[in-house]
């Protein structure tokens, strides 16, 4: 499981750049990826909140809650987020 979680892992930081540069002009880019690459420290950081939940609903249950949640949000992405159109920002050669 740790292997794929790596592979799959590997997989998510050239896909969400290049997603960027294509919604954002390369006056936000920074801000953009600034504000994608936080969201692993703050998940990281909201993860300690695992053991309020371990306490409350016993480590099945946490893992019920996190996974629900993660498909929650896994699906508003599909709905929400649509594919851009590529290469509006890219520079004219």
């Amino acid at each position: 499981m740790r292997f794929l979680l790596g592979v799959f892992c590997s997989s998510i930081g050239p896909a969400s750049y290049s997603l960027i540069s294509d919604y954002f002009p390369p006056s936000y880019r920074s801000t953009a990826n600034s504000v994608e690459n936080a969201g692993v420290y703050v998940g990281a950081g909201l993860s300690s909140l695992c053991v309020i939940l371990i306490g409350m609903f016993g480590w099945r249950g946490m893992y019920m809650v996190c996974g629900s949640i993660g498909v929650l949000i896994g699906l508003l992405t599909l709905v929400i987020i649509k594919e851009p159109k590529r290469g509006v920002y890219d520079l004219a050669t």
